[in-house]
């Protein structure tokens, strides 16, 4: 009878790996706990159940069933990487990082693991680890271009650019059209100010699923002349980056006879404001009559050389609100600051970005000194606990209540002396407004803000605060202080 139920175990879990190779999750869930009823002492599909458990959304189921495994098996290397794996994906990153460290023990040959054990360190934002791990997965298996892929990017986020690009170019080299490498070669040429070439890379985002990049159908504006046609400029990725790329739409109008730009609805009326655009409309739609149409990011390839790209004002309030928000406010007194400490939390790389309120205190204390708190959302009860109590005026919940993104906080801005903000829309809005930013950024910030200067083209308005150290705000912010103590309304570029 045990030599029967064995059978039946590895017939069941024959049937679950072949259900799991056609990509039908919940059958092959059913064969391994068949399999696991018939051979509770087999670690093999506890293991493959805890697998398709994470593939099916239960992390902690996962764990659970890795760790039953580990119990028969504490030896096995790959069921220390699958479980740092459960962990990983709920969300327990220094728990996958001990898990693969024990399975990098294990399997000191294993390059896979050295993989999976850059990933966690990156995760954690550690890259000068992951870049130590993605290294020697490529010395144990030199053919892991993935490898070479992370470790461009890893490298990329511990400031050594040109060594990044080097690695990444080999990345494209080895497997040319991999969508991944050329996107992280992008990144990196256009965080070193190589834009012809980055923006060039920078088209692989289009094969990418991850990017949510709206196709409408017609064929793509290349740069040609379209006297007397209409061309359809579509957003793409986050509300800043529509901010930021939205001027390049006149250029466009040089070469079209009629710009449509479709945006977020929410965004449609700040956008509207834009000069040379003939109208914006729904994102969403999909009844528009025009001969071409482009990616918003796309149009920066196409205009190289344009002055326009580091020309603001390009946004304007509207004149209306910007009264109604100067009797809101009052009098003013003292030095008038908008703060934003956030950006969106599903943003991936947003614990780099942002920081918690509370490290504003240094602000709140300089004589003279009136916060006003234009973020809203998660993060905006922050304010409730700030120290010293009642030195923020909270704004968020005033600002923008009727779904047009952005109008309400235009206007506000026009009544500030200052505009502080860590890399959030918020920044883009006041930069694309022409009004004086003051921006923080981490150590190794995002492609667009460079390496080193405290200046951008992009806003000639703005100032940057770069952190000095990996992960230290405290620091930036006394710099940005020590600055503050000494401006003036009449320090406005």
């Amino acid at each position: 009878m045990e030599a029967a139920q064995k059978r039946d175990a590895h017939a069941h879990h024959g049937d679950g790996m072949r259900h799991l190779d056609a990509g039908r999750l919940t059958l092959a869930a059913g064969a391994f706990a068949r399999a696991i009823e018939l051979a509770p002492r087999w670690a093999e599909p506890m293991t493959a159940l805890g697998n398709v458990s994470r593939a099916l959304g239960r992390p902690r189921d996962a764990v659970q069933l890795h760790r039953a495994a580990l119990n028969l098996a504490p030896d096995s290397a790959p069921i220390w990487s699958n479980l740092a794996l459960a962990h990983k994906a709920d969300g327990d990153d220094a728990e996958a990082i001990a898990c693969l460290r024990r399975a990098a023990a294990l399997a000191p040959d294993s390059a896979e693991i050295r993989f999976n054990l850059g990933n966690a360190w990156a995760a954690q934002g550690r890259p000068d680890d992951a870049a130590s791990a993605f290294e020697t997965a490529l010395a144990l298996d030199p053919a892991h271009n993935r490898a070479r892929i992370h470790l461009g990017t890893a490298l990329k986020d511990c400031g050594q650019v040109e060594d990044a690009i080097t690695c990444l170019r080999a990345a494209v080299a080895r497997e040319p059209g991999n969508a991944d490498a050329e996107w992280n070669l992008a990144l990196a040429l256009l965080l070193a100010g190589h834009f012809a070439e980055g923006w060039s890379a920078y088209e692989a985002r289009k094969r990418l699923p991850r990017f949510a990049i709206r196709k409408p159908a017609g064929p793509e504006w290349l740069g040609e002349p379209m006297a007397g046609e209409t061309l359809l400029i579509h957003a793409e990725q986050g509300l800043g980056d529509t901010i930021q790329f939205v001027r390049f739409a006149r250029f466009a109008a040089q070469a079209c006879a009629r710009i449509v730009v479709g945006v977020p609805r929410a965004m449609i009326r700040l956008i509207d404001c834009v000069h040379g655009l003939d109208d914006v409309v729904d994102l969403a739609r999909d009844d528009l009559a025009y001969a071409r149409q482009i990616a918003m990011l796309s149009l920066p390839r196409l205009a190289e050389g344009w002055g326009g790209a580091t020309e603001a004002p390009y946004i304007y309030a509207d004149q209306a609100r910007i009264r109604a928000w100067g009797e809101r406010l009052g009098p003013r007194e003292g030095l008038r600051i908008g703060l934003c400490w956030q950006g969106n939390p599903a943003y991936a790389a947003d614990s780099r970005r942002s920081m918690p309120l509370s490290l504003f205190a240094p602000l709140a204390a300089i004589p003279g000194v009136r916060i006003h708190g234009l973020h809203k959302g998660p993060g905006q009860a922050q304010i409730q606990e700030f120290v010293p109590r009642g030195t923020i005026t909270d704004l968020g919940a005033e600002l923008d209540r009727k779904g047009h993104a952005f109008l309400d906080t235009a206007a506000v801005m026009s009544h500030l002396d200052l505009v502080i903000s860590t890399d959030t829309a918020i920044a883009h809005l006041a930069g694309a407004l022409g009004h004086p930013t003051w921006l923080l950024l981490p150590h190794v910030a995002d492609w667009r803000w460079g390496i080193g200067s405290d200046t951008t083209p992009w806003y000639p308005t703005m100032r940057i605060f770069r952190q000095e150290t990996p992960g230290d705000w405290t620091g930036t912010i006394a710099r940005l202080c020590a600055a503050l103590a000494t401006y003036t309304p009449e320090d406005r570029p």
